[in-house]
């Protein structure tokens, strides 16, 4: 296989991972809060509390990319992928106590957030000269058609063929080592995990500035916005999907 063809085979690959992942996270969260509610009737204290566990990920992710540098950027993102497949299937299946749902719930979150930059530079790595925008805008929008798609899922499944929260997190599971094969499978570009420092600018307080205000804002909506319907208005599984799916 030349360049060009290797280069177009990693792309499709890319593209297949990306949706796979829109779709099966569109699977979790929009099913995730009736999880813990129907399962474990916890208060809203203990959910902003689970959120500690599950944010956790975020920050020790740059020591766990330092372990990791001896793998090329790719081989870590399938890693990353298949921590969530695992993360969930255990969540699904083994959850027989909170402490143990909360461990998996952390494996599973160390996945997501480990993929986040390796999907940032990969997508980087595949464009084309002057054309990394606009294949990272492409990408987005494949990630949110199949979190559509993984919203009608839901929909469907829980309204009409009569899911449960364990089938679904299966399904997920099954979705997410898809994408771990596509992503694992892709070439290694020849110059790859190059050494970077990290940069840390007065001119760029701005930016740190809006990304720690960014957080704050999506941390404080996707955790108590979600839980608000489910707990206060008592809706179902499918009625959170739906406003998942409109959003």
């Amino acid at each position: 296989m030349n360049t060009t063809d290797k280069g177009r085979s990693d792309t499709i690959k890319y593209f297949i991972a990306i949706a796979c992942l829109g779709l099966g996270a569109s699977m979790v969260d929009s099913s995730f809060n009736n999880f813990l509610r129907s399962t474990w009737d916890i208060t809203g204290l203990a959910r902003s509390a689970l959120e500690l566990p599950r944010e956790i990920p975020g920050f020790l992710n740059v020591f766990v990319a330092a372990i990791l540098a001896f793998l090329p950027g790719r081989r870590i993102g399938a890693l990353s992928i298949l921590l969530q497949a695992i993360g969930i299937t255990l969540l699904g299946n083994l959850s027989t106590t909170f402490q143990s749902m909360t461990g998996f719930l952390f494996i599973y979150s160390l996945g997501q957030h480990l993929f986040m930059p390796i999907q940032q530079a990969t997508g980087m790595e595949l464009a084309k000269a002057g054309g990394e925008g606009a294949l990272l805008g492409k990408a987005n929008a494949v990630r949110n058609l199949a979190q559509l798609a993984g919203g009608a899922i839901v929909i469907l499944g829980f309204s009409k063929l009569g899911f449960t929260f364990r089938v679904n997190f299966i399904l997920t599971a099954f979705v997410f080592l898809a994408a771990a094969i596509a992503m694992g499978t892709m070439s290694s570009p020849p110059h790859d995990r190059k050494a970077k420092k990290l940069v840390l600018k007065k001119r760029y307080g701005l930016f740190y500035l809006l990304s720690v205000l960014f957080g704050t804002r999506k941390q404080l909506f996707i955790t108590f916005a979600p839980w608000v319907v489910v707990s206060v208005y008592g809706k179902d599984v499918s009625t959170v999907a739906s406003l998942y799916f409109a959003g």
